[in-house]
């Protein structure tokens, strides 16, 4: 409460205390300045600076740029579906050579972190009680991983960052599933620049055994994607997770809902083509229809 009423004499916009004024928005920077009033305050009024100097309005309300469509396009990084604790899954993949675009990569880490944002938002929004979902869980899933389909080391330390310092307690359970020993190399060195509680938030996964039961205990196998053990075979499409709207926005949505949406709009589609073409058959074949 103090923090709130902190927050609503240092801001001078009604939008910037609609979305910083949120119990899952203030506990997250609380915890992650353990507690301290001044320190959370002083934090969010940070990000607040950098989301206006990076833009974040306008990624919000812009129609998607061609370099987030090409980082998309990949199957890299997006937000689809949640785990048994109602938490948004987004899933990280190492099949694609990198971009090596370090502007475009972070500028696409930030858009799938304000995807899965809205998503807290809005779940929050629905039900207050879902208190253990206010955090994401990230699969990385490392088939066909390679130096060359990573990120840079630079741009793989500048997203970690920059997550820490304005998405901070976003991050609820991180899975890496059978990464090699180059990598866990490169994560010993990385992880020593990285708060210890995020890194304590890291599990590897070294055997299919291991990843069975984790799958049982944290996830819907049905919701999970096949590629990572799931049952789930629809693949990833970047022109639905980046233009199908709800409601009339992307924000709040994960993939899965989205194709659903989709796929309806899709049968639609179809029964009014059939029925266009019953119409234009002649007046016989629409009574035939209205008997039915």
């Amino acid at each position: 409460r103090r923090l709130a009423k902190l927050l609503c004499r240092s801001l001078s916009s009604e939008e910037e205390k609609q979305f910083f004024i949120q119990a899952g928005m203030l506990i997250r920077y609380l915890r992650a300045h353990c507690w301290q009033v001044e320190k959370a305050e002083a934090s969010i009024l940070s990000t607040i600076e950098w989301r206006k100097e990076f833009g974040l309005a306008e990624l919000r309300t812009a129609k998607s740029s061609a370099a987030i469509s090409r980082e998309s396009a990949t199957g890299r990084l997006y937000v689809r579906g949640f785990d048994r604790r109602r938490r948004p899954i987004v899933y990280v993949k190492f099949h694609h050579a990198d971009s090596c675009r370090h502007e475009e990569t972070l500028r696409y880490i930030v858009y799938v972190a304000e995807r899965a944002l809205a998503i807290l938002q809005r779940q929050e929004e629905q039900d207050e009680e879902l208190l253990d979902a206010d955090c994401v869980t990230v699969i990385a899933d490392f088939a066909g991983y390679s130096s060359s389909n990573r990120p840079s080391l630079r741009t793989l330390l500048a997203a970690s960052r920059l997550l820490q310092d304005h998405y901070p307690e976003m991050l609820g359970q991180v899975y890496l599933l059978y990464p090699p020993e180059k990598f866990v190399c490169l994560w010993s060195i990385a992880s020593a620049l990285l708060r210890q509680s995020t890194c304590e938030k890291v599990t590897m996964v070294a055997s299919e055994e291991h990843w069975h039961q984790l799958c049982s205990d944290v996830f819907c196998e049905d919701r999970l994607e096949r590629c990572v053990g799931g049952h789930c075979t629809a693949p990833f499409d970047s022109r639905v997770f980046l233009t199908r709207k709800i409601d009339g926005s992307v924000y709040g949505r994960e993939f899965e809902e989205q194709l659903s949406t989709a796929d309806a709009a899709s049968r639609m589609r179809v029964t009014f083509v059939e029925q266009g073409e019953l119409d234009r058959e002649g007046t016989a074949s629409h009574e035939c229809v209205c008997q039915r």
